[in-house]
């Protein structure tokens, strides 16, 4: 997805934001590469973030958060793409104030005490290699 955007959005900088769960944990971790906080850009301030599967919302949240706090609450609208999303998960990140618009492929019936969507309708890699069917 990050390449892609590249291509897509030529127009703004493109950074990579990676957010996980810390095994066994509720707390969630951040990883900048390039970059923190992240700079707006003078008379922008719309965001697009990118995101494969929203499960809880909790890793976007923290992002949110973590952008409008380090850019002194200049962000205007964050628009949220992702591919597939949990009913729970589209209704907490679409709470957030500064969450403008969520476009996502699939919405599931909800998700595991694992995190993963219910049905799981697979990531790239299992589809590559058979084992999950594209939804």
């Amino acid at each position: 997805m990050y390449i892609t955007a590249q291509e897509i959005f030529p127009k703004g900088p493109c950074l990579l934001v990676r957010c996980s769960k810390l095994k066994g944990t509720t707390e969630v971790a951040v990883d900048w590469f390039g970059r923190r906080p992240y700079p707006v850009q003078p008379d922008d301030g719309h965001i697009l973030l990118l995101d494969t599967v929203i499960a809880s919302g909790d890793t976007l949240l923290r992002i949110c958060d973590e952008l409008f706090d380090t850019n002194g609450g200049v962000v205007k609208q964050v628009t949220v793409l992702s591919c597939y999303v949990s009913p729970n998960g589209l209704e907490v990140v679409s709470k957030h104030p500064i969450v403008k618009e969520i476009i996502t492929g699939f919405v599931a019936n909800g998700y595991d005490e694992n995190g993963l969507l219910v049905p799981y309708p697979g990531d790239i890699g299992d589809k590559l290699y058979g084992s999950a069917k594209a939804v």
